[in-house]
């Protein structure tokens, strides 16, 4: 049997070729140039294409394989070959295929061109494609069947490759909770998922192949257009979202140009849009409500402050003329008294005493409301210096270890912060007086909510923490008068300052255990630079 190879292989190829377009019904009306140019084209196309050829001699059912096909089967060049073997190279699933369009072929001159498995001579699965067209001589008789073969399994692997990616990216696209949907460059659907489907309640496969604005004129001339074209024609994805009147629905929509149109990702979102309305209805409710009860606080403090104000002036006058007449009793008349009735003059005067220093300090608490306050930059550190300064003039016998920062900045009211320090370090001075190494600190901790925190600490007496929330109350005392003196009211005027400053104070202590007071300013600036 011989070899084909070389010229004759590719002819022959090319000829199987040319006959298969003609067997396909391609009515060519070609001059006899024409077919030789043809001709000469289709055996480019088979070396080209890597096709191999073969040719069976009708009747002797000669077989001859080109080098190509020996190849593709595994075997050696110049392979022998019978019919029946070759079809034997093909799997048993595809055998009686190929053997019913060889004897076509060969009987009724039927071409054929089929993709099929073989099994080649090393036991590899090899798809290929065989191309077969009879040939005739003059009296019209089949003296030869003749073909192109071709491994594909490349483009075959490549192809399911392919069927497996788009079947993935199909299920993927179905289990979407959104709906997604593609149109191609004249906006015709060519994908919509089953969500979409739900989304717009349209049956899907009676979109497919269909224009989008046609099946929803309703949507030209709407943003939803707008928004499409200006994607399609900038090559920009795009994202909004927009009411469609028909399904009475809100939607949020992304819209991804590509070479082939336009892929659009979109979900229901209606009920998180009336969420946000009714919210926004409910807050522009809220802040009306907050104003207006804001307004009757504010209106309510400042009658209470009045009133405080007016009760505190008018007591004044009484309060000192009980003293008054109390003292000069004392001083006239009181070698007539017993020592009982001294006593309880000595009483009264205290008593008046401590009502004058609570209605000066109501006073006080009343007239910071009105104060107008000048903001700057302030020492801290000196106002504390200041305040301690004071304290250790007005009782030098105290040993007091004190601790404080240099350097304490804060933006402020110079006098009304003076004022804090002076109430607290007070305080922290009353508190320690028991204590035989008696400490006070002033200083800085760290960050809380972004402002820095003062502290004033003291190793005294402390609280319990039960009671905390009365410790800013106005004649709110956690001590008994007996055990430590005071008023009742000078914290009360620390909070009120911290607040006009928009700060905030709190404490920490335990019984025994000395106690801390925190406050931080807002707006404030704050340095830190050692002990003095």
């Amino acid at each position: 049997m011989d070899r084909l190879k070389g010229p004759a292989a590719d002819a022959i190829a090319g000829s199987a070729l040319k006959g298969m377009l003609a067997s396909r019904g391609d009515a060519l009306l070609l001059t006899h140039q024409d077919v030789r140019r043809a001709e000469s084209l289709l055996t480019m196309a088979a070396r080209m294409g890597r096709l191999g050829a073969w040719s069976v001699e009708v009747p002797a059912m000669d077989l001859t394989w080109s080098d190509k096909v020996c190849a593709i089967h595994g075997v050696a060049p110049g392979y022998k070959c019978s019919v029946e073997r070759a079809i034997e190279f093909y799997l048993p699933n595809c055998r009686d295929t190929i053997r019913r369009a060889f004897d076509q072929c060969v009987l009724q001159g039927t071409p054929f061109d089929l993709e099929l498995q073989i099994l080649d001579a090393t036991g590899r699965h090899v798809w290929v494609r065989s191309i077969g067209a009879a040939e005739r001589d003059d009296d019209g008789r089949i003296v030869r069947v003749q073909g192109a073969f071709q491994d594909i399994t490349a483009s075959k692997l490549a192809a399911e490759h392919n069927r497996e990616l788009a079947e993935r990216l199909s299920m993927t696209l179905d289990s979407l909770t959104e709906g997604f949907f593609t149109v191609d460059r004249d906006w015709r659907f060519t994908f919509i998922n089953p969500q979409a489907e739900k989304l717009i309640r349209r049956d899907r496969y009676q979109l497919l192949g269909r224009c989008l604005w046609d099946e929803f004129p309703d949507l030209l001339d709407t943003q939803v257009a707008f928004q499409y074209h200006k994607a399609m024609a900038t090559n920009t994805p795009v994202e909004f979202e927009d009411y469609y009147a028909p399904l009475e629905a809100w939607f949020h929509v992304r819209a991804s140009p590509s070479p082939q149109g336009l892929a659009v990702c979109f979900h229901d979102i209606t009920q998180s849009v009336r969420s946000r309305e009714e919210a926004l209805r409910l807050n522009g409710a809220l802040e009306e409500r907050v104003r207006e009860r804001t307004a009757e606080l504010q209106a309510a403090n400042r009658e209470l402050e009045a009133f405080s104000y007016s009760v505190a002036h008018d007591l004044r006058g009484p309060l000192s003329a009980i003293s008054g007449f109390a003292q000069s009793l004392q001083e006239r008349e009181g070698h007539k008294l017993s020592a009982a009735g001294v006593n309880y003059l000595q009483r009264i005067r205290r008593a008046a005493g401590n009502m004058d220093e609570m209605t000066t300090g109501l006073l006080t608490l009343a007239k910071l409301s009105r104060t107008a306050m000048h903001m700057e930059r302030v020492d801290i550190s000196a106002l504390a210096c200041e305040a301690l300064g004071f304290l250790q003039a007005r009782d030098p016998a105290r040993k007091v270890q004190l601790r404080i920062a240099r350097n304490l900045q804060a933006e402020g009211d110079r006098v009304l912060l003076a004022r804090v320090f002076e109430n607290l370090l007070s305080n922290a001075w009353k508190f320690t007086a028991k204590q035989e190494r008696a400490v006070i600190e002033v200083g800085v901790e760290a960050y809380v909510e972004g402002y820095d925190v003062f502290f004033v600490r003291d190793n005294g007496a402390g609280f319990d923490m039960q009671y905390a929330s009365r410790l800013f109350g106005v004649f709110e005392r956690l001590h008994p008068v007996s055990e430590f003196e005071g008023t009742g009211v000078g914290l009360a005027t620390v909070q009120k300052i911290i607040t006009m400053h928009k700060g905030r104070i709190w404490a920490t202590s335990a019984p025994g255990q000395g106690a801390t007071f925190h406050f931080m300013l807002g707006g404030q600036a704050t340095g830190f630079g050692g002990l003095y």
